[in-house]
């Protein structure tokens, strides 16, 4: 019972970014129509009567239409059919895109407050709705990529060997890539293999602890 509790808890959140990115396609190709629901009309007129504008609206309606499916494969039984490379890098792509947005948005709107310009009205609802679609894609995402624990180690040691390996350890070093199931050396070859690590940087006694998927 307590599993499938856990379960609805942490579905809800990619049911409701899936929601989110399809009102907001709506939303998109509704003011490409010259319909503009939530926004100045004046000033989306003048906007949109701005080509790439238009072009660009569009392209965002568009991929808010893609992020739907996406959110819902983050939860859903036949979204683990899909390559977990593809459905990962879609989803962090989104979710990387909302947060620069809303981290932008966030400065944007500490600077008028300090500056005493802030105002609700000038602010609108579609700041706020996007801190909401990039909090939703992220715990999603998240959510989906904790499911593999097996994974994520090996590629923070990897990224942390990469890192302090020393320039004298180049050619011997060799990385492991789980995604790929190959070495690569230090040497710029590349080897064949199912359980290779960093010899200098880290323990082979933690391979056979970390299972991959």
């Amino acid at each position: 019972m307590a599993k499938g509790s856990r379960h609805s808890s942490s579905a809800w959140t990619a049911y409701a970014a899936a929601v989110w990115a399809l009102i907001f396609a709506v939303f998109h190709f509704v003011w490409a129509s010259g319909w503009y629901i939530g926004l100045d009309a004046e000033q989306a007129r003048r906007a949109f009567a701005v080509r790439w504008k238009l072009i660009y609206d569009l392209v965002a309606g568009g991929m808010c239409l893609v992020a739907v499916p996406v959110a819902l494969a983050l939860t859903m039984p036949w979204g683990r059919r899909l390559p977990r490379r593809l459905l990962g890098f879609f989803a962090w792509t989104g979710t990387g895109l909302l947060v620069l947005r809303s981290v932008a948005s966030l400065i944007q709107t500490a600077y008028f407050v300090a500056t005493g310009q802030f105002s609700l009205a000038a602010m609108g609802i579609w700041e706020p709705w996007f801190y909401l679609g990039a909090t939703l894609f992220a715990v999603s995402t998240w959510r989906f990529w904790r499911a593999s624990p097996h994974v994520l180690p090996l590629v923070i040691a990897c990224a942390v060997t990469a890192l302090v390996a020393s320039p004298a350890d180049a050619q011997t070093t060799r990385t492991w890539w789980p995604t790929t199931g190959s070495v690569i050396l230090g040497g710029g070859r590349l080897e064949d293999s199912t359980a290779s690590v960093t010899d200098s940087m880290l323990d082979r006694r933690i391979l056979p602890a970390i299972r991959v998927r």
